[in-house]
């Protein structure tokens, strides 16, 4: 009986041992290889997923360029995947990017049993958004913008004077020794405060091209003393329709002010008549570069009238018909220079210079009371929060010039204002040498005071060239203080 039984349990044995190796084994090491099929998939997945990522990333540098960005995201998908991916055609706005690639994997092992079931298909996406930015650009139009009594900046060659000023009646034909259509017309443009309104016309087309930015505009000193600064815009986005009030607005507002000197009407009005009059060109408004797309461009107010200024037989006005119309570029291209009155004693125009403190304590004002924007969703608190002033000069406090009277401190107590809050300062000086204004060893003081601030910049350039100024600029606030984040 026992002989029975251990013979029965050796060939139950047996029979296991042969189950083991003819079936258990093979299932085992079927499942070995198909892990690493698995694990080679997934590994691969997240390798796509990956250089798509940083592909997006890379391109998103470019925006609002958006065809460049497309370029190099294109290029880099292809020189990391080749074949190996077909990119779809990327979704590009001026602030975001987003890819979809459809990708074929093979599972080696599996291909032995069923090719058809070892390729496998999906999608990769990534998307890459700029962190979106509160700006307030606030640009001079100090005294100093505009030549002394009977002194022209530039020859009559490059800077003609506006003939249409002579026409205007009951006004003299002389002002303060200057034919008056001359001096009118350098108030206005001159090899002075142009570079610098061009210079801030091209900054707040790149600013404003990103839908998500909100952007500001101000000037100093307004025509009400050297502690007044003029707000032209909120810091809001770019076009003429506002989210939060949910109403179309203007995009910017001008200064209707008017300043009556010697029988001569001085205001901004002036300069957009020289720009409206389509017989004389010099002074046109910069173009719009049509690779930034700016979204202000087509007012919804219909029809549009076709100037900014009313022509009058004695003086220019701001057309009341435009004023819905306004673009922030063209308010600052017809700001004037305020000077103020001729004072015949002692052959001078009257100095109206801005405070620094006015210019920050504002500066800070305007960006915390930046108007809400919803499209930026979930980067709704991560805006970065910059103050740019464009200046002709280092600053003036009191009267004073820097670094004398109260400058110092008045430059520190606005930095350590706008610390509070971490707000950005960009301090650019545009060098006009030899038109009134000597600069020396105060411009070092005062690049080593900024730039002392952790989150302040100065910035100018000895030739006086204000393109490479702003280029400057627009370099550091789009490469160098960049900040990109991956959309989920």
């Amino acid at each position: 009986m026992k002989k029975r039984i251990y013979i029965s349990l050796l060939n139950e044995r047996g029979s296991m041992l042969l189950f083991v190796a003819a079936v258990l084994i093979p299932a085992l090491l079927f499942a070995f290889i198909f892990s690493l099929d698995i694990s080679k998939f997934f590994n691969y997945r997240e390798r796509v997923q990956e250089i798509a990522d940083n592909a997006v990333m890379a391109a998103a540098q470019a925006l609002p360029y958006q065809s460049e960005a497309v370029s190099i995201v294109t290029n880099l998908i292809s020189s990391k995947l080749g074949s190996g991916a077909q990119l779809a055609p990327p979704v590009v706005t001026s602030d975001t990017i987003q890819i979809t690639l459809t990708v074929s994997t093979t599972l080696p092992f599996v291909s032995y049993f069923d090719p058809n079931l070892a390729n496998i298909s999906y999608q990769v996406r990534a998307e890459a958004r700029i962190t979106p930015v509160d700006a307030f650009m606030v640009i001079d139009s100090s005294s100093y913008m505009a030549p002394p009594p009977g002194v022209r900046w530039g020859s009559q060659w490059l800077w003609p004077s506006y003939d249409a000023f002579s026409n205007l009646i009951g006004i003299p034909q002389f002002y303060a020794g200057s034919p008056t259509a001359e001096v009118m017309t350098q108030r206005c443009y001159n090899p002075v405060i142009s570079p610098i309104k061009k210079a801030a016309v091209t900054l707040f087309d790149y600013l404003s091209s990103q839908r998500s930015n909100a952007v500001g505009i101000g000037f100093y000193p307004s025509y009400f003393g050297s502690g007044t600064v003029d707000s032209a815009r909120r810091v809001m986005t770019a076009g003429f329709y506002d989210e939060y009030s949910q109403q179309n607005v203007p995009e910017a507002i001008l200064d209707p002010y008017v300043e009556y000197d010697l029988g001569v009407e001085f205001a901004d009005a002036n300069c957009a008549a020289i720009i409206d009059d389509i017989t004389f060109q010099p002074y046109d408004i910069p173009d719009l570069p049509q690779i930034l797309q700016s979204p202000s461009e087509n007012c919804p107010y219909t029809p549009i009238p076709p100037t900014i200024s009313l022509n009058q037989s004695t003086h220019y006005g701001l057309n009341p018909a435009y004023i819905p119309c306004v673009r922030g570029r063209e308010a600052i291209w017809v700001r004037s220079a305020r000077v103020g009155p001729y004072d015949a004693i002692s052959n001078q125009f009257g100095r109206r210079v801005g405070d620094i403190s006015a210019v920050l304590s504002r500066s800070w004002w305007e960006i915390m009371g930046a108007v809400p924007v919803s499209s930026r969703a979930g980067l709704l608190a991560s805006a970065r929060k910059v103050v740019i002033i464009l200046a002709g000069d280092v600053p003036w406090e009191g009267g004073a010039r820097y670094p004398y009277g109260n400058t110092v401190n008045a430059v520190a107590n606005g930095i350590a204002q706008l610390a509070n809050d971490n707000i950005q300062l960009y301090y650019l000086l545009f060098r006009s040498d030899g038109y009134g204004i000597s600069f020396g060893p105060e411009v070092a003081q005062l690049s080593n005071q900024i730039n002392s601030y952790p989150n302040g910049k100065f910035i100018s350039d000895i030739s006086a060239n204000a393109a490479s100024v702003i280029e400057r600029v627009i370099s550091h606030l789009g490469l160098v203080e960049r900040r990109l984040v991956l959309s989920e």
